[in-house]
């Protein structure tokens, strides 16, 4: 069983290793040569998932042709603005009877569609076997073995039956939904929430009472707009949902939780995110989003609204995120 891993963040490389514990033959693809490198030679992956051993038979690559030839699954591990490009590379070379598994959480920014819907125009004739992977799952904890409890959704209950087998492992566990829009749905706007408990603790406002508020508050939000766009209320109040969120939410390891302390401290975005090394967390782009499909379904979302405007003017917006916070909860 071969399986291609396009992307080699600490999401990708995580996976890649619960796969090869299961037996598959995983081989990595990433655009930076130190990243495959270090995989390919070393069995680890220092830059995005230090301190973790990989399974030795992981190998690197830097063509994806390569990589995606001979899979039978396929998990795409890309920040969801360039899910559209690396499908669009990878399909000539697909089997028509590969899985492919997004682990995205994201829209794509142009469009504002779901990546199923993005690989739906891309694929066309095979987008039924697409499956998404949803739910709680900080990538450090589960590449230490950590107990891990995710969703895989998907209209096909053949493909999300087989993701299921292929990542269950002892302490990893894969349920399956048809939900698909209530897993990704779920996915994109927790991480906008996690931005705003993130700016909760770094104006050392965020006591146990308050984020715990604040995380029903958001809860009644994600609900609010989810259900507006499609998702059942039952998955978004699952692990797709109250979560994930708790997860990104509370975890130290979660860059959309770190953008938002830091700019509670006083950081300038730019300074936030080269505090963290660079990149741009998913949220950032959601919560613009999250903002513009409230207003065009006529839903009211303060609390995402608050965490808009303290990415876009943190100097402004900052002083009053609390005071909208107290009125949102």
């Amino acid at each position: 069983m071969k399986a291609a891993m396009i992307g080699s963040g600490n999401m990708g490389t995580a996976l890649a290793g619960l796969l090869a514990e299961n037996g598959w033959k995983v081989t990595c693809w990433d655009h930076v040569p130190e990243v495959v490198e270090d995989i390919h030679k070393n069995h680890r992956n220092e830059r995005y998932l230090p301190g973790v051993e990989l399974h030795p038979s992981i190998q690197g690559e830097l063509i994806l042709e390569r990589v995606v030839k001979e899979a039978s699954m396929v998990v795409v591990a890309v920040p969801s603005p360039y899910f559209r490009h690396v499908m669009a590379e990878s399909l000539p070379f697909l089997k028509t009877e590969a899985v492919v598994l997004n682990v995205a959480k994201g829209l794509e920014p142009s469009t504002s569609k779901r990546l199923s819907e993005v690989f739906a125009e891309t694929a066309r004739h095979s987008s039924e076997r697409f499956v998404t992977l949803a739910g709680p799952a900080v990538a450090m904890d589960f590449s230490r073995k950590k107990p891990t409890c995710v969703l895989a959704a998907s209209e096909s209950e053949s493909c999300r039956t087989k993701v299921a087998a292929a990542l269950t492992h002892s302490h990893f566990r894969v349920d399956t939904i048809s939900d698909v829009a209530g897993a990704e749905w779920g996915g994109v706007l927790k991480n906008v929430y996690a931005i705003g408990l993130g700016l909760l603790d770094g104006l050392d406002s965020g006591g146990s009472n308050l984020r715990a508020a604040f995380a029903v508050a958001s809860m009644n939000e994600m609900r609010r707009l989810g259900t507006a766009l499609g998702a059942q209320a039952e998955t978004l109040n699952g692990l797709a949902g109250l979560g994930d969120l708790v997860a990104t939410g509370f975890s130290t390891e979660s860059h959309n939780r770190r953008l938002g302390e830091y700019l509670g401290r006083g950081k300038n975005f730019e300074d936030a995110l080269d505090a963290m090394g660079g990149g741009v967390p998913e949220g950032v782009r959601s919560a613009t989003l999250a903002v513009e499909l409230a207003a065009k379904q006529k839903v009211e979302v303060p609390i995402a609204a608050a965490v808009e405007a303290c990415l876009k003017t943190p100097v402004v917006a900052r002083p009053r995120f609390l005071a909208q916070v107290l009125k949102a909860c």
